[in-house]
């Protein structure tokens, strides 16, 4: 597996446990009542969620950045 996959692959995964941490915080939200503990929640997984969709659509845009500007990074 090439570095690039790795990372992307690496991120992807990490994404998605930063969803899945926020849904957990969301239902412990809703659990809890506090109206302003289910807003923060629920945006935290609202941004989670949009976050890794936006990456999983173009998982390449990702590697297309680096590839464009690898100079910057040699």
């Amino acid at each position: 597996m090439q570095p690039l996959d790795e990372a992307v692959w690496a991120i992807q995964n990490r994404l998605d446990s930063f969803l899945q941490e926020a849904i957990a915080e969301f239902k412990a939200a809703q659990a809890s009542g506090s109206a302003q503990l289910i807003e923060d929640a629920n945006h935290k997984r609202s941004t989670m969620g949009g976050a890794l969709q936006r990456f999983d659509s173009d998982p390449e845009g990702f590697g297309h950045y680096f590839k464009h500007n690898k100079r910057v990074f040699e």
